[in-house]
């Protein structure tokens, strides 16, 4: 009788001991809500969460600076910086999301060009296979046939126009791209249409001898 008395304390105590751990258990993980802070506590915030690799972090604390403060000067240096950390984590539609909001809102920024640039580039990079990826290669020429007649202004400022290329250069390369465009967009209705080896041939004449050939 003692020991059934003793062993039923015992089982007691351990739930409560198990109650405990959970409340502080859940306690510990809730996650804190904040608001209504100032744009360089979001920013300083949104920079640390990048640097400790948090990007998911960096996106919810940038949308906290944007609803806040949606006219800080903040708001611009906050898109280039959160596009090229997904850049850098081959995150590229995330990337290309905050570009095309930087060239949505400040379509008058004296870096736009630099961003026309940045989104090029990213577009670029987010295709591993040309073939597996045939719409963004379209969309890559389509954007270089145009954006190469812009400026490229250092975005350090200390440059000045990066663009080097003469306008006889430019021309060239636009009318490539051009070309080249129709060429990607004949491939994909090759393929669509079931006619592979015709959609092969078209895409070696874009890329050259590097691209596969139809087997």
């Amino acid at each position: 009788m003692q020991s059934t008395k003793k062993l039923s304390m015992y089982f007691k105590s351990l739930l409560f001991i198990l109650s405990l751990a959970v409340f502080f258990q859940a306690c510990s993980s809730k996650k804190i809500t904040v608001y209504n802070q100032s744009a360089s506590y979001w920013y300083n915030e949104m920079i640390a969460s990048i640097n400790q690799g948090d990007l998911d972090a960096a996106d919810d604390t940038y949308t906290s600076l944007n609803s806040e403060h949606r006219n800080s000067p903040l708001i611009p240096t906050s898109l280039v910086i959160l596009a090229n950390a997904h850049v850098e984590d081959e995150e590229y539609e995330l990337a290309n999301y905050y570009l095309d909001e930087y060239l949505k809102r400040f379509a008058q920024s004296k870096n736009v060009d630099y961003v026309r640039y940045f989104k090029i580039k990213s577009k670029f990079l987010a295709f591993n296979s040309e073939f597996r990826n045939q719409k963004l290669v379209s969309e890559i020429l389509d954007e270089i046939q145009a954006q190469i007649f812009f400026p490229v202004y250092d975005p350090k400022g200390i440059q000045g126009d990066i663009n080097t290329l003469t306008i006889d250069e430019r021309d060239k390369i636009s009318t490539r791209a051009f070309v080249d465009s129709v060429k990607a967009s004949q491939a994909r209705d090759a393929e669509k249409a079931g006619h592979t080896k015709s959609c092969f041939s078209k895409w070696q004449e874009i890329f050259g001898s590097e691209f596969p050939k139809y087997e």
